[in-house]
């Protein structure tokens, strides 16, 4: 396989509403010049390989270079379950691939299995995630890996946690208890993810969702699907819409329009949707998708079926990018701490009676005086107290009413703001 080692494995735009949405309008939302934003994109692949041989994985890495991908997600490798994490070093990196499918027993025949591939950057968060690194398996189609992504938090030098969910559905034509048990084992993968992680599940569930219907047709708002994508639905397309509405998931695939084009695949493929071409009828089905939480879909930038991906297979690649944009925390001036024992001081006693006094004996016995216009050895007095310069604050003006207490001087609050009567005892 091309220099691999092995690692230490433990197991265990768019809105809600059915308007147009492309990755045009959510482009607008990146960093412009001038910014002091920050933002981290994360991109994920996923595609059924029919097969994972050695000449795939290489071009699955050269892949992964190419468009920068993160992550990625592949179905079908027919390939049995590994007790440990293969490493492949290249020169971009090492990249980290975690296998699971059947138990090798001599018996069964290769088929099945799903595999995660971590680019080198990820293979890194993996690493940081915890001691041990989780991974955690579910049934023999469903793996999930907690990932510690750097940079997804507002202080930049924390980490967010991520989970990456990897599936493999059964065929339609497979008994229903094999679909059902699936369909369990999903849930339960979704449902272990933290309130406070990201979540994020990909493969092949070999099931059409189909698309958003009219509000008056299934009498409860659809949350799940957009409004864009093949309308048709099967019986495993039920039957997961089901699991995703419990869990409070979103079909991104669905929820961002793209034009049509016919060269996808060699014969008459015409929906930019489509991941698998019937061989029989030629009709195109989507059966590769992209979930995340519906709280979470504020951070999905993009989300498409793309005809480059790993050769010799009859399923397109999809593709989910996901932006954070977090603005730098800004230090604020601390705020200097009320001081009222300087009230207490006998000198400042004196100025503040003598200034007030005076100021009284050359205006009429009961006057109207604005906090503005006291004298300033009484405005310089309240400034060192209350650490503040103006006169329109609560603690400024409890300690001004401090201040008359001390000085002998009588006052009541007028009706106008700021400003009370004073008087000379």
């Amino acid at each position: 396989m091309g220099g691999a080692r092995k690692g230490v494995l433990q197991t265990g735009a768019a809105v809600d509403d059915p308007t147009r949405v492309t990755s045009a309008s959510r482009a607008s939302c990146r960093r412009q010049k001038g910014n002091d934003s920050t933002e981290r994109s994360l991109a994920f692949i996923a595609q059924n390989v029919r097969g994972l041989s050695a000449t795939k994985l290489e071009c699955l890495f050269e892949l992964m270079t190419q468009r920068c991908a993160y992550a990625a997600v592949i179905t079908e490798t027919k390939r049995c379950a590994e007790s440990e994490a293969v490493e492949y070093p290249r020169e971009q990196g090492t990249f980290l691939v975690f296998y699971h499918g059947l138990a090798a027993n001599g018996k069964n025949r290769r088929s099945q299995g799903v595999a995660v591939v971590l680019s080198p950057e990820a293979a890194s968060d993996w690493k940081c995630a915890e001691s041990p690194p989780p991974v955690v398996m579910f049934g023999e189609r469903i793996i999930a890996l907690q990932l510690a992504a750097r940079g997804l938090s507002r202080g930049h030098s924390k980490y967010k946690k991520v989970l990456l969910v990897g599936a493999y559905a059964p065929v339609s034509s497979a008994p229903e208890g094999e679909r059902e048990l699936f369909l369990r084992n999903l849930q339960a993968a979704v449902e272990s993810a933290e309130r406070d992680a990201l979540l994020v599940v990909g493969g092949d569930f070999n099931a059409q969702l189909g698309v958003r219907q009219p509000d008056s047709l299934v009498g409860v708002r659809d949350t799940v699907r957009g409004p864009f994508g093949i309308p048709h639905v099967n019986r495993a397309g039920e039957a997961l819409l089901d699991v995703l509405v419990s869990c409070e998931l979103r079909a991104v695939l669905s929820y961002f329009e793209k034009r049509t084009r016919k060269d996808f695949f060699a014969d008459n493929f015409d929906a930019a949707y489509g991941t698998w071409l019937h061989p029989g009828t030629k009709k195109p089905y989507t059966l590769d998708h992209w979930f995340v939480r519906q709280a979470d879909f504020k951070y999905v930038m993009d989300a498409a079926v793309n005809s480059a991906g790993v050769p010799k297979t009859d399923h397109r690649l999809v593709r989910l990018d996901l932006v954070f944009k977090f603005l730098p925390r800004r230090l604020r001036a601390v705020k200097p701490r009320i001081d009222r024992t300087l009230l207490e001081d006998p000198v400042l006693k004196r100025v503040i009676r003598t200034s007030l006094r005076v100021t009284l004996t050359l205006n009429p016995r009961r006057v109207s005086m604005g906090l503005s216009r006291l004298p300033s050895p009484v405005l310089s007095i309240l400034t060192l107290v209350t650490g503040r310069g103006g006169g329109s604050h609560r603690n400024f003006s409890h300690s001004l009413q401090q201040l008359l207490h001390f000085g002998s001087i009588s006052y009541i609050t007028d009706s106008k703001p700021n400003c009370m009567l004073l008087s000379v005892n």
